[in-house]
């Protein structure tokens, strides 16, 4: 075994009393070789110290990222119904796996961004016409207030729906839920308060927003765009106030009536 001079470095044999190239004297022979021998294991231990911390840092980077970016049955009724309910039609084409928007396209003879332009108009006259009902500064509030588990033999009916509307395989829907949205629009002179339930499909690892009969919600945007028949007609005798909700709460027990 060898070992080094405290004051020089160099490298002496294990019974050397000095060292060979400054002559320093080796008075306490058993620090030096006990000083070698720790070195490896203070650096080991420092390096497990550091590999620790890089995994740990790593682990809250993916916790940020999925809370930040992470998809969920609730968080694709948010990003189409809630978007679109608040005027943003650009998510259309993120709602449905791409070649289903592109298979769209070709079903309906409308292209996606044409789609997109006719959903702002049509929103537009929307919130005009709810002006003139419910007064200015109109405005439409969407929150997912509830999720559940789809039914067993409802998530079978809806796998065999998808795969006879898409021809998506089976295998790829791994879970289904249910959600229920809150809808509050108001204006100076009034509104109304609507809860409405979503069907939810994971595809591939994605999650997407469907009907009960298997067919994807954004598809609805593609018919209306291609008939271009799409028209708001109200009832500008009806009175509508949103006051009459005031029992309504976000602890409302809605019932999905899925039986």
């Amino acid at each position: 075994m060898s070992k080094f001079c405290g004051q020089c470095g160099s490298e002496n044999l294990d019974d050397a009393v000095s060292c060979v190239n400054c002559g320093n004297a080796f008075e306490d022979l058993s620090n030096q070789v006990t000083a070698v021998n720790n070195t490896p294991k203070e650096n080991k231990s420092k390096l497990m110290v550091l590999i620790g911390a890089g995994v740990a840092a790593v682990i809250i980077i993916a916790v940020i990222l999925i809370l930040l970016l992470g998809g969920g049955a609730k968080k694709a009724v948010e990003n189409l119904v809630c978007a679109t309910e608040d005027g943003d039609f650009k998510v259309i084409s993120e709602s449905a796996p791409e070649d289903i928007i592109r298979d769209l396209e070709k079903k309906y003879n409308v292209d996606l961004d044409d789609v997109i332009e006719y959903s702002e108009k049509q929103y537009k006259d929307m919130i005009d016409n709810s002006e003139e009902m419910y007064g200015d500064d109109f405005s439409i509030k969407c929150e997912v207030i509830d999720e559940i588990d789809m039914f067993k033999n409802d998530f079978k009916s809806l796998k065999n729906d998808l795969k006879e509307n898409y021809d998506i395989s089976k295998s790829d829907v791994t879970d289904a839920k249910i959600c229920c949205v809150k809808i509050v629009a108001e204006g100076e002179d009034g509104g109304y308060v609507l809860y409405d339930e979503y069907y939810t499909v994971k595809i591939d690892g994605d999650w997407y927003v469907v009907d009960a009969s298997g067919v994807f919600m954004v598809e609805d945007f593609f018919e209306d765009a291609a008939e271009n028949d799409y028209d708001f007609d109200y009832d500008e005798d009806y009175e509508f106030d949103i006051d009459d909700y005031d029992d309504y709460s976000d602890d409302y027990d809605f019932d999905f009536n899925i039986d």
